[in-house]
């Protein structure tokens, strides 16, 4: 009976020392060594053997109890003998960066406005995350759309002039969507510069607010994100699991509206419960 006991103890040991990792975003593309790709929701568990297609592939886990992990093929990986750059290792061996936190500055009701909306934490991420449509909310009175005034985005290349595109908004809504940020097939090669302006009727006159550095998500991947989140966390406080959702979604893909990506978490939230 004691021989059995201690067997049963070492298997739960020897369980518990494998860590288990949740797949939230894959950078590059990464296969298990049985040729399944990696994406959102996979799992995996330290003796898993992976397929880096490049030694600058990422893959960003979470970690159960630990948080979010930023995973990369370490200096030792394994170079494939063909005339691809792939490395291969095992899972527990590469190099595992804890990810730093991107906070939700808006609270409760509140939301960061206008152009503080556009501001990144390049440690965090620099991309300004762009869903097919997106809300931002600017102030009316320093902003007056009610006169004509109107904000813009300008599209800037190198030795050309610049492409301005009026934006849409509703009382004290900027209506910023990713059709906005389509260019010319013949500019697609060109290094296009982003930003947010504001033309002022009263002024006579233009200004620009904010760089902008798009990751245009069209696979509804902030979504898929907050749902992994959730689904992976034990958190009751719904405070603070918004705050574990946005900071992967911000370190993963970039820094969303306040408006679309509590609105996501709130539907997300909704879904649980049904």
């Amino acid at each position: 009976m004691r021989k059995a006991v201690g067997i049963l103890f070492f298997l739960f040991i020897f369980c518990k020392s494998f860590a288990q990792y949740t797949v939230t975003k894959v950078i590059g593309s990464v296969k298990k060594i049985s040729g399944e790709p990696l994406k959102t929701g996979s799992t995996l568990s330290d003796n898993d053997v992976l397929l880096f297609s490049t030694p600058n592939d990422m893959v960003r886990v979470i970690v159960a109890g630990k948080g979010i992990y930023v995973i990369n093929p370490s200096s030792k990986a394994e170079k494939k003998q063909d005339a691809t750059s792939t490395v291969m290792e095992v899972l527990k061996y590469t190099m595992h960066v804890k990810s730093k936190e991107g906070y939700l500055s808006g609270r409760g009701e509140n939301v960061e406005m206008v152009p503080d909306a556009f501001e990144t934490d390049g440690t965090v991420n620099s991309k300004n995350l762009i869903e097919n449509t997106n809300k931002f909310i600017f102030n009316s009175r320093k902003y007056d759309v009610s006169n004509g005034s109107k904000f813009f985005l300008q599209i800037s290349f190198e030795g050309a002039k610049p492409v301005i595109r009026p934006l849409k908004t509703m009382v004290d809504t900027l209506f910023l969507n990713a059709d906005d940020f389509k260019i010319n097939v013949d500019d697609v090669s060109k290094k296009a510069e982003y930003a947010i302006g504001f033309f002022s009727r009263q002024k006579g006159s233009s200004e620009l607010l904010a760089d902008i550095n798009p990751y245009l998500d069209q696979a509804n991947e902030m979504e898929a994100i907050i749902n992994v989140v959730i689904s992976q966390s034990k958190e009751q406080d719904k405070t603070i699991l918004q705050q574990q959702c946005y900071s992967e979604v911000y370190g993963a893909l970039g820094k969303p509206s306040d408006v679309d990506f509590k609105n996501s978490f709130d539907k997300a939230i909704a879904a649980r419960k049904n």
